[in-house]
């Protein structure tokens, strides 16, 4: 039975970065509600890497949307939490709105972006759905 737990029942640790104090390496926790946190980190994390040739953890605090997996309904499990999360922005929507707000691009600019990416993504589905899936050949003879 899968479902979303309580994060001090989850596991030993407090975040999933935590296995990088067993081994002594350095852990970046970033908020994954903010695009700008996030590309400051993976930079941070591609300069230590490139520099010092030794791992780096990217530790991402975030939610998420739909639950653990296909049979778990967080809603249900975990109620007060899901109710903050339905209320939340969706990241698209917090990140075009920082970025109108602060003038780094336009209105419409954004609108090209989205569009060429909604186009592209409908493509690559509709590609997807044209190949089949690979037959399973028995190797018991």
């Amino acid at each position: 039975v899968g479902f979303t737990s309580e994060s001090d029942n989850q596991s030993s640790s407090f975040t999933a970065g935590d296995i990088g104090k067993m081994y002594d390496v350095p852990v970046i926790s970033v908020n994954g509600l903010d695009i700008s946190a996030i590309y400051q980190a993976v930079v941070m994390a591609i300069e230590w890497r490139t520099k010092y040739q030794e791992d780096i953890i990217i530790d991402l605090q975030c939610y998420r949307l739909y639950g653990h997996n296909q049979h778990d309904e967080p809603r249900f499990t975990n109620p007060v939490m899901y109710s903050q999360i339905d209320n939340l922005q969706p990241l698209q929507n917090i990140s075009t709105l920082d970025l109108l707000k602060r003038g780094i691009v336009k209105e419409d600019f954004l609108d090209t972006v989205i569009s060429e990416q909604n186009t592209e993504m409908n493509e690559a589905f509709k590609a997807a759905a044209r190949t089949h899936p690979l037959r399973c050949v028995s190797m018991v003879t």
